[in-house]
């Protein structure tokens, strides 16, 4: 997924996906123990995710790719999801807990090759942990992480200072095999296929493929086949405050793809 697809950035949910590049393996220390502070996440989870693309991912779908490059562009993209937390927590709306942040990235590093190529939205459920909301449906919010419903309807990231919205009801997602035409929004792990307009489970790498949503990681669109390589390549200047938190972590699975539906789901 490259920045430009995303406006803004924006995509929250619970929490969002991220995507990446790299070469080589980095061992890094443990993190599940002490936990991990804010400060240190974009860092830890970028270089987790991409030591995991370089030690999975095939020799073509790592072509022109460097952990070096790979590590720089996740840790900038989720260093704007950071700050976004930081300006949720300052104002009591969302709250973060580093043991929790810690573990997430240990469950990534902990990934075998096969799982990873299945899709890290595996370990979403140990992602989407370490942020909780604490703003009740009728409150003030910019992301949807900030709400108890996962849903922060009309707020505008985009300018400077964001424009607040309201927390909405929570969204009803489609199960596998329902019907997601028009507004319909998936539940995690799947996405609205067009042809028959149901949703449908998400794509292992190695499958065909036209665009990024019906994939488990990315679609390769020069081979038009889903591809194990996850995180995101910068293509286009973004600024942190237009991200807004839209992006979380893929392995950590977390916003992209959620905030993506949410937004089909409110048309």
């Amino acid at each position: 997924m490259k920045l430009e697809k995303i406006p803004g950035w924006a995509e929250p949910g619970h929490m969002r996906t991220l995507k990446v590049i790299g070469i080589g393996i980095l061992l890094l220390a443990g993190c599940g123990s002490d936990g991990v502070t804010i400060e240190n996440f974009a860092q830890k989870y970028a270089e987790a995710i991409c030591s995991k693309n370089f030690q999975c991912c095939g020799a073509s779908e790592l072509a022109d790719k460097t952990m070096s490059t790979c590590v720089t562009n996740n840790q900038l993209l989720i260093g704007a999801l950071t700050a976004s937390i930081n300006e949720s927590k300052a104002k009591g709306r969302a709250n973060y807990d580093a043991a929790k942040s810690g573990t997430c990235i240990d469950s990534l590093k902990a990934m075998t090759c096969d799982q990873f190529k299945q899709g890290i939205s595996a370990n979403m459920a140990a992602c989407m942990a370490f942020v909780t909301p604490n703003v009740a449906q009728g409150g003030a919010c910019t992301q949807d992480y900030e709400c108890t419903t996962g849903n922060c309807a009309g707020a505008d990231t985009s300018v400077d200072p964001p424009v607040d919205g309201m927390c909405g009801e929570a969204i009803t997602l489609v199960p596998i095999g329902g019907t997601c035409g028009g507004s319909g929004a998936c539940v995690d792990g799947a996405y609205c296929e067009t042809a028959t307009t149901t949703c449908q489970p998400h794509k292992a790498a190695g499958t065909a493929c036209t665009s990024d949503d019906e994939c488990v990681n990315e679609c390769d669109t020069a081979t038009n086949t889903c591809t194990c390589y996850s995180g995101c390549d910068i293509g286009a200047a973004t600024t942190a405050r237009g991200t807004a938190l839209s992006v979380l972590l893929l392995g950590a699975g977390l916003l992209v793809r959620r905030s993506r539906r949410r937004r089909r789901a409110n048309g």
